[in-house]
Formats: C-alpha cells, structure tokens, sequence
C-alpha cells in the first residue's frame, strides 16, 4: 500500500497527471483517488473518496485509508487554525460544537476529565503516608 505520511507529501505538480481520472469503482480505487486528492491538497475530495473506500469494508485497504484520513482531516484543522477566531454568534457555536465533540466542554466525551490529577493526587497522599 501506498501510504502518505506527514512531511513525504510529493508536491502536487510532481503528481502524474494523464488526464481526468476515471471513475473510482473499488475501494482500492476510491483509497487511490482520495490519497492523490491528499497529495493535491484537495482535502474535501480526499476526505470524502477515502470515507467512500472505508464504507465499501475491504479490509486490505482500510488501514492506509483510515491512516490518510488521518491526515486529511489534521490538514483540514491546521487550515482552520489559519483562518484565525471565528467571529460572531455562528462562530460561538460552531466551536461550542466542535469542543462539545472533542471533550473541552464538560460534555460526555470529557467525564473523565479532571480524574487523573484527583489520582495522582490520592497516590501522592498514599505515599506520603508511608505506602507504596
């Protein structure tokens, strides 16, 4: 498999270029199309030709595809940092929805937030009383 990795990308007038593609038919073909479409810098083709190639379950194309969407999609979000703050209320939002997913909220994906220092602390308090 053909596997991008960060920093390896060619540059995309280095890509081969005969033509217009042809429709992708097989998940190897859509995990094809989508890593040139990474390689391009065409993120939303990529990420959705790469979705298209995990959908159809083969399981020899799926770990190089979840691998490039991996990369897609932390493409897509160094592109958002770039963009800078998003104003105004859709913008508030838009990250309130973002971080409600990703755990910075205190929604379900963050229930265990916060733990790791009470252990830490609870052990600290263990060993300072004389256990291991």
């Amino acid at each position: 498999m053909n596997l991008l990795t960060l920093g390896a990308t060619p540059a995309p007038d280095r890509i081969a270029s005969a033509g217009p593609e042809p429709t992708p038919e097989t998940a190897r073909d859509f995990y094809n199309s989508g890593t040139r479409k990474l390689a391009q810098r065409k993120y939303r083709e990529a990420e959705a030709l790469l979705e298209t190639a995990l959908a159809k379950q083969v399981e020899a194309v799926q770990p190089g595809a979840l691998y490039n969407l991996g990369h897609v999609r932390f493409a897509q979000g160094l592109d958002e940092l770039q963009k800078g703050p998003q104003r105004g209320a859709r913008g508030a939002r838009q990250f309130r929805s973002r971080a409600w997913c990703s755990g910075n909220t205190g929604g379900p994906m963050s229930a265990g937030v916060g733990r790791g220092e009470a252990m830490v602390a609870a052990y600290m308090r263990g060993v300072a009383a004389g256990g291991s």
